[in-house]
């Protein structure tokens, strides 16, 4: 029975061992079976993070490397986002000849966008025999192009005659200029955060927008205008009208159009009482001559005032 004992053991013991006795003259050669011994060595240090030189570029991915400190047996490695563990990343483990311990390398494609500006990268190493974790970490910079939304500082609905604030909401990297825009005013030469409107029918249903610009590149972006304002007849009936029994050629209404936001409700009446709503009344069913008098047109909206158009009707 022999045992071997090995003092000082060093990464230079590793390997395949095998006893061996030797043939005499009363028995013969006998070989042992293989035993490998397998030095265990944890990592010494953190890992390390290699990238490119910040800040990256949106749009231009990026190789990002992941190399674990040397150990025996290799070392686990995962890559977060955030605290957020990065999938599709590829492990490749290698053999260090100059401290014949195990390297793991893990590789991972960086697309950088405007969720990657400030972000945190962490790589973990993780030495699964004794649950031993390290970890090293990197802010992440990014230049991207401006990020850009409108807010209105006012309260709904806008109304005729007042004044509206509008800001330009701008996230970029590097810093961008604003540009503001709009499809019925002149206001190209404001570039301002914020700007005040003054709110008239002309304005009503027209889009202003902002334009933000950097080296990366340019974001507009728009909202509509929706102004409310009082009814005004576009077309209203006349004065007198006669209505003819007998001639049946003659289109027989009478129109009260009304231009209003929202839309205005129209009401008919005839000597005061409610006879239809609509902006047309068909007149043709006047057969009766308690039928003739006043008719008012009347349009209204909540908040402002009414308006009325009067036509006399009499039947011939």
């Amino acid at each position: 029975h022999y045992n071997l004992t090995i003092k000082n053991v060093s990464s230079k013991d590793e390997g395949t061992y095998q006893c061996q006795a030797l043939r005499t003259m009363t028995i013969q050669e006998a070989v042992s079976k293989q035993v490998q011994l397998t030095i265990i060595a944890h990592p010494t240090r953190s890992p390390n993070i290699i990238i490119g030189n910040m800040p990256l570029q949106q749009g231009t991915p990026i190789n990002v490397t992941c190399l674990s400190s040397p150990s025996q047996p290799a070392s686990s490695l995962l890559l977060y986002k955030n605290n957020e563990q990065l999938k599709h990343t590829l492990i490749q483990y290698e053999h260090d000849l100059k401290s014949r311990k195990n390297l793991t390398k893990l590789f991972y494609i960086l697309s950088p966008d405007i969720t990657w500006h400030n972000a945190m990268l962490k790589c973990e190493q993780i030495y699964l025999l004794s649950n031993f974790k390290q970890d090293v970490s990197t802010r992440i910079q990014v230049q991207h192009k401006p990020l850009v939304r409108i807010e209105s500082q006012n309260k709904y609905p806008l109304t005729i005659n007042s004044t509206a604030t509008f800001a330009c909401i701008v996230n970029s990297n590097p810093q961008s200029y604003i540009k503001w825009f709009a499809n019925s005013l002149d206001i190209s030469n404001l570039n301002t955060p914020v700007i005040n409107i003054p709110l008239s029918k002309s304005v009503h249903n027209h889009t202003i927008g902002c334009s933000a610009t950097n080296s990366i590149g340019t974001t507009n972006t728009s909202i509509r205008i929706l102004i409310r304002y009082p009814p005004t007849f576009i077309i209203r009936p006349p004065p007198f009208y006669l209505f003819e029994q007998q001639n049946k050629n003659n289109n027989n209404v009478l129109r009260c159009l009304v231009d209003s936001y929202p839309k205005a409700s129209v009401i008919w009446y005839r000597n005061g009482q409610i006879i239809q709503d609509g902006s047309i009344l068909n007149i043709d069913n006047i057969t009766q001559q308690k039928q003739e008098g006043l008719y008012t047109c009347q349009a209204y909206i909540d908040g402002f005032e009414t308006i009325t158009s009067n036509v006399v009707v009499y039947i011939k």
